[in-house]
């Protein structure tokens, strides 16, 4: 019986509306260590993986990523990679030249298709006094609700924060 109506003995309706629902996550981990200590520090260099994921029931269309790393770090020419199946594009950071990461992809299906974006930076040495972590947050725009989305750091538990990367 539906509590909702007057009536007894009715079904209870439920109205389920088809929508993308988009979680961008990225990790970093450390990816070439100079001096073998196992921390991130001066001339390290950071690997980050995005994980653009369609947790909906509905198409997600016109991806478009951006991503300005840290300015205590550089980004490693020619380290974007898109993971597969995209049918998408690196449209900026693996020029030599490059600052900034870019891509685009057409869509994500529901029900939790992914695509992953990684890529590569190096901590500038020698930086300035006080510096004692680097953080990095990408946004990814597409035709879904909540667009444009900013990543979020999947080990803490505040939502839509950068990933931060401690140095020693």
């Amino acid at each position: 019986d539906d509590p909702s109506t007057a009536a007894t003995g009715d079904p209870t309706v439920v109205t389920i509306v088809a929508a993308p629902r988009v979680l961008v996550t990225k990790d970093d981990t450390l990816a070439v260590d100079v001096n073998g200590d196992g921390c991130v520090g001066l001339g390290d260099t950071i690997s980050y993986t995005l994980t653009i994921r369609n947790v909906g029931n509905a198409t997600a269309n016109n991806f478009v990523l951006s991503d300005t790393p840290d300015p205590n770090t550089t980004l490693v020419a020619g380290s974007v990679a898109l993971g597969a199946p995209t049918g998408g594009t690196v449209t900026s950071g693996n020029g030599p030249a490059d600052s900034t990461v870019g891509a685009t992809f057409p869509a994500t299906a529901g029900g939790g298709e992914e695509v992953t974006v990684s890529f590569r930076v190096q901590v500038r040495s020698p930086l300035a006094e006080g510096i004692t972590s680097v953080a990095n947050q990408a946004v990814v725009s597409c035709t879904c609700p909540g667009s444009p989305i900013s990543s979020d750091d999947p080990r803490t538990t505040t939502p839509g924060d950068p990933t931060g990367t401690p140095l020693r």
